[in-house]
């Protein structure tokens, strides 16, 4: 995986902190941006590629927490991880309750930034394939015209050929022929198999 592909955000007002964090994680061939403020990152982010933010909890002006409400208020999904000099239980536990990853207290052990590093790409590479999968699913139960929906409502439900037209006031015939444009919109071959496609579309579409 290149550089590219493992951005890092760094977010420390202490200079000689985010230049040490910052040379540490570029010899482990990380991408790394360094910024001074929260406000610095806020202008650079860039969620065109897999990373995460290791962002000091206590800075002036803007402190991490605000930070990390503003990330949550622009739909931000990198993880956060939250640095700090002055960490103890109830920061940590206040940290993950406003949905960060993890919570180092510096100075940081070399190998337990990398662990928790990894951690975070990974949840972010997850993240992203969610966000991918819905997006799919939606599109796709988009791509249904109003009677095939129907339909496809009463298929899931366990409804026969003939309930269904019953229940739509459609002939059988003119149900067969909504049911057949379906299977060819979703790819399926057997009626079963559209039924587990728009299930599981509709499943990972309402994933929160």
């Amino acid at each position: 995986m290149t550089t590219e592909n493992r951005r890092i955000w760094v977010v420390d007002d202490e200079p000689d902190v985010l230049e040490a964090l910052t040379l540490l994680l570029r010899s482990a061939d990380y991408a790394v941006v360094p910024c001074r403020s929260g406000r610095e990152l806020l202008d650079t982010l860039d969620e065109g590629t897999t990373g995460c933010i290791l962002l000091d909890l206590r800075m002036p002006g803007m402190g991490g927490f605000e930070v990390q409400r503003e990330l949550a208020r622009c739909g931000c999904r990198y993880p956060v991880v939250f640095l700090s000099g002055h960490g103890d239980i109830p920061i940590a536990v206040q940290a993950i309750r406003a949905g960060a990853l993890d919570f180092l207290e510096k100075p940081v052990r070399d190998a337990k930034l990398f662990e928790v590093v990894e951690r975070a790409l990974a949840e972010d590479r997850r993240r992203r394939a969610v966000a991918v999968a819905k997006r799919d699913a939606r599109d796709l139960l988009d791509s249904l015209s109003p009677r095939e929906a129907e339909v496809a409502d009463l298929m899931l439900a366990g409804l026969k050929t003939r309930e269904i037209a019953e229940r739509l006031e459609l002939s059988p015939r003119t149900v067969e022929m909504h049911r057949a444009r379906l299977l060819r919109r979703l790819g399926a071959r057997t009626s079963a198999e559209a039924v587990r496609i728009i299930g599981r579309a509709r499943d990972i579409a309402q994933v929160s």
